[in-house]
């Protein structure tokens, strides 16, 4: 009977066994799995057999006692020993022997188990007719297994080929005797079975190769050969006896495999990827040749030394990576940035990406992964990095440079608007002065901001203003950008007060920034809209242009760090592509929104600034609008005279009664004796800076209550932070107002 699927991979061992039989009766071979007999070959008067009627059949329902327990050995747990032989032998009875052969050095379940006499056999009279039926069931099994069994002589030649043979290539056995079947191998493998054949010849080994047979409609299919020698009672050699099996599935996912692979051997060889893996439990590691070539080792050098890996790694990434903050090589998936030695001694830069793999208790048993050549990358980013803190610090002392004369100028201009010997057009000309300072303030903020927004950070000073009235005065000075391109500026802002909480700088810078933006991107001779108003409890401020307009799929794009349109010709140059993006920000922190509109190309834009009113606590607006510094005694301690010498003036029309310092030293002996109610202290007094100064006045016990403000060109949150620890009680950044300086005051002691 045919082969059962479940029986086909049994087919090798069966079908070299009856290999054996074909030359007479024998008694019958017995195959057994997990100690049950599954199926029975023999050779009886009728020819060879193949059955599994009433099978299978446990060992331990046989009825005869010495077979029973023979097998039972036979199938029973095997020794050590047993690995290292294929054959067992077992006395039956007086006659009779049990001979057992492993399918497999490692496979303890699979035997195969011949019943033989004890003495050998006489050799049977072969009965042709027998021999034909032989030959007919044996290629019918042949068949059923998808196998080709083959037979050759002494040297070589074709004796014997199944149906199964026969039918694949087409031919009969007359035109394919001898050597004649060569024809059938495929022209650049002819050689190499020849080899194998003469080289198992020679040696009396079994035969294997793999090779390519054509079939009748010259299609070439990959086969396995597997040939076993025959001998005669002498131990003579007779030729060759086995079977070819097809392996073209088997062989052609092999072929696509070696193909990727040799692809991806390719593409990492002209790359600078490299693959490792390591092996936990036996402590094997392999790093890619690519990457060992790159660090100056020979290939193979770094394997199987994870000591020696671990090594390589600088100091500083050991532990806490640039990367993922992982351990390298540690099992984890994790993807690292890390330095690695050369073998000259330096660095290069690599990022490693690594998979673990876990046994079923969850323990890592293999991790693997890629690792990429990074270097010139990594060291052009920590070059761009180190080149943009240079500018941030360049930036932050050319801003903090720039404070102090801008804050003399800016209190200056503050003296004389407030002086009555002017004339109106003095006047007029001395808030242009005014403003425009206050302007170029801003833009010195703006060099700091460069350094904060990528943080989404902005710090406000809110105060309680008319907004109306700072818009106003925002577009006053504007006026001469829009004068020099002979554009209109149509101003809609109502004369009553509209009050907001918020920093009227910012705010002032954000409604600046929409007006610069609206001049750039209107033709000469265009119009621009500026209009405030109050709805319930926001105030909108928008500005329309009849500019060229806004792409609709850049409306989102435009409030962009850095992002800057494509220039028309007719627009004038500059800006730095941080103006909107800032307008954003102050409206965020102001907890309102900014909006832009446009219905396209040439047909303008409109942006909406959008704050809440907001109120002040009942305390502060009534110290806001009650503000008396009559015969307050303030201490005013500042190196630039200019700035000291206006301030001064400023704060003596206040009300304040003012003493000048100039040095930190002296102030510091002096204020304890006059014992003022408040100190303004610059922070950058040469000597004795002002947070040496403060820390030197509150050691006195008359001066532990008294009222300090800062005054300092740096206002970040660590500059904050060190001025409340030296005991400061609010903080100024300069380039500031008077009247910020006063709300302040007021802020702190009403």
């Amino acid at each position: 009977m045919p082969l059962s699927k479940k029986q086909q991979p049994l087919a090798t061992a069966i079908l070299e066994a009856l290999g054996s039989l074909l030359p007479g009766q024998v008694p019958p071979l017995i195959l057994i799995e997990d100690a049950t007999i599954v199926a029975q070959v023999g050779c009886d008067e009728a020819g060879p057999y193949f059955t599994t009627e009433n099978l299978p059949q446990p060992i331990s329902d046989l009825k005869h006692g010495p077979l029973k327990s023979a097998l039972q050995k036979i199938a029973g747990p095997t020794t050590a020993n047993d690995h290292n032989r294929t054959t067992h032998s077992i006395p039956l009875d007086d006659e009779h022997e049990l001979v057992s052969t492993r399918l497999g050095s490692d496979d303890r379940s699979r035997l195969l188990v011949k019943l033989q006499k004890t003495h050998p056999l006489p050799q049977p009279i072969v009965n042709h007719d027998n021999l034909s039926r032989q030959v007919e069931r044996l290629n019918e099994i042949a068949s059923a297994s998808d196998v080709m069994i083959w037979e050759t002589g002494v040297d070589g030649g074709l004796t014997y080929l199944s149906e199964s043979a026969l039918s694949f290539v087409g031919r009969s056995m007359d035109e394919l005797s001898g050597h004649l079947w060569r024809e059938f191998v495929h022209p650049e493998d002819s050689e190499k079975i020849t080899n194998d054949f003469e080289v198992s010849t020679s040696q009396m080994q079994m035969v294997q190769t793999e090779y390519r047979l054509r079939r009748y409609d010259g299609q070439y299919f990959w086969f396995l050969k597997l040939g076993t020698p025959r001998l005669d009672d002498q131990s003579k050699f007779l030729g060759y006896i086995g079977f070819c099996l097809n392996v073209s599935k088997f062989k052609q996912n092999e072929l696509e495999l070696e193909t990727r692979k040799q692809l991806f051997e390719l593409a990492l060889s002209g790359s600078t990827i490299g693959i490792w893996e390591g092996d936990v439990l036996r402590e094997d590691w392999i790093m890619a040749d690519d990457i060992e070539r790159t660090l100056g080792y020979d290939n193979g050098e770094l394997k199987n030394s994870r000591a020696q890996i671990r090594n390589l790694i600088h100091p500083d990434d050991i532990g806490t990576t640039a990367g993922a903050g992982k351990q390298p090589f540690s099992g984890k998936s994790n993807i690292s940035e890390l330095r690695l030695k050369t073998k000259s001694g330096g660095y290069r830069w690599y990022r490693v990406f690594g998979k673990s793999e876990k046994d079923a208790s969850g323990k890592v048993t293999r991790i693997a992964g890629a690792i990429i050549d990074i270097d010139r990358l990594k060291t052009a980013e920590l070059a761009a990095e180190l080149q943009v803190r240079r500018r941030d610090e360049y930036l932050a002392m050319l801003s903090h440079e720039l404070r102090n004369p801008m804050t003399a100028i800016n209190f200056a201009a503050a003296g004389l608007e407030a002086s009555s010997h002017l004339t109106d057009d003095w006047n007029q000309f001395v808030s242009v002065v005014s403003n425009q300072t206050l302007h170029m303030s801003r833009l010195l903020d703006d060099l700091l901001d460069v350094a904060r927004v990528t943080q989404n950070k902005l710090e406000i000073v809110p105060v309680m203003h008319d907004i109306a009235k700072e818009t106003a005065i925002t577009a006053q000075g504007i006026l001469p950008v829009f004068e020099q391109k002979q554009q209109t500026l149509h101003l809609d802002i109502p004369h009553t007060p509209l009050l907001v909480y918020g920093d009227p700088a910012r705010l002032k810078q954000a409604v600046t920034n929409l007006l610069d933006n609206a001049s750039k991107y209107t033709k000469i001779g265009g119009e621009i809209w500026l209009s405030v108003v109050r709805e319930n409890d926001w105030i909108t401020i928008t500005v329309n242009d009849s500019g060229i307009g806004i792409e609709p799929d850049q409306l989102t794009n435009i409030f962009d760090l850095f992002y800057q349109e494509t220039q028309p010709k007719h627009r004038r140059p500059g800006g730095m592509g941080v103006g909107l993006f800032l307008v954003k920000q102050i409206a965020e922190v102001h907890h309102g929104e900014i909006v832009a509109e446009s219905r396209g190309k040439g047909l303008g834009s409109k942006f909406t600034l959008t704050i809440p009113t907001g109120q002040l606590p009942d305390n502060r607006q009534q110290s806001s609008s009650n503000q008396r510094f009559n015969n307050l005694k303030l201490a005013f301690v500042e190196d630039n005279e200019d700035t000291r010498k206006v301030l001064s003036y400023l704060l003596n029309a206040r009300g304040f009664v003012v003493t000048q310092f100039a040095d930190g030293e002296t102030a510091s002996v002096e204020i304890p004796k006059l014992q003022p109610d408040l100190a303004v202290i610059d922070i950058g007094l040469p000597g004795m800076n002002g947070f040496d100064l403060a820390r030197e006045i509150r050691q006195h016990e008359n001066c532990k209550d008294m009222l300090l403000i800062a005054l300092s060109g740096h206002g970040n949150e660590s500059d904050l932070l060190k001025s409340s620890s030296s005991g400061f009680d609010g903080h100024l950044v300069k380039p500031t107002r008077i009247d910020t300086i006063c709300d302040l005051i007021a802020e702190k002691i009403y």
